[in-house]
Formats: C-alpha cells, structure tokens, sequence
C-alpha cells in the first residue's frame, strides 16, 4: 500500500497478476474509447502511480511503460507492453468508471 495515494490504495486492492483474456482485452479497448476526460486522466495518473510503486529509475520524468504522445494532450499506451496486474488495474477501474458515467447521466435526466 502506498499511504498517500488512497484512491489507488482502494483500486489495487485484490487486483490479481495475470494477463487479462482475449475477451477482456478486446471489451477494455472498446470501453476506453467511451471514457470522458476525467477517466482518461486518472487512466494515465493509476499508470503513473502504479510505475512509482513498481519499478526502479522513476525519478526522472518519462511518460511510463513506452507511452507516446500522439499529440500535445494525448498518450498512447502499447497494452501489451503493461505489467499484467496493471492490465487487471485498468480493466477494473474503466469498468467501474463508465458504470459511474452511465449513473451520471441517469441522475441528469432525471425530473426533478
């Protein structure tokens, strides 16, 4: 456990090391393409996190596990090239975020 970064204390929790299946993978991609900007910035920020608990030489600033930008406000991430517990990291916390949005946006069109 980290102790300063709660958030990520409470998603690594039970996250097991193993890669994730096809069928995961392949439902992971199709649902980060539907995450807002607040889900895509705490995707690389559990990335960046997630780096600084797990490997050496993080003390210089790179964008982690071999990211690109792909423009000035975008990173690409190769998903096969993340440490599988990461992948189990990511797939809980994007299903978790899109159950949120879908929550959201009942509450919205709720009468009031």
């Amino acid at each position: 456990m980290s102790g300063n970064f709660p958030f990520y204390d409470s998603m690594i929790k039970d996250v097991k090391d193993k890669d994730l299946t096809i069928k995961q993978k392949n439902d992971f991609i199709t649902r980060i393409g539907k995450m807002d900007e607040n889900g895509t910035e705490l995707v690389y920020a559990l990335i960046r996190i997630y780096e600084m608990h797990h490997e050496e030489n993080t003390g210089t600033y790179k964008i982690p596990y071999n990211g690109k930008y792909i423009d000035k406000n975008n990173i690409q991430f190769d998903f096969d090239l993340l440490p599988n517990k990461l992948k189990q990291l990511l797939y809980k916390f994007v299903n978790i975020h899109l159950k949120k949005m879908e929550e959201e946006k009942m509450i919205e069109k709720r009468p009031i």
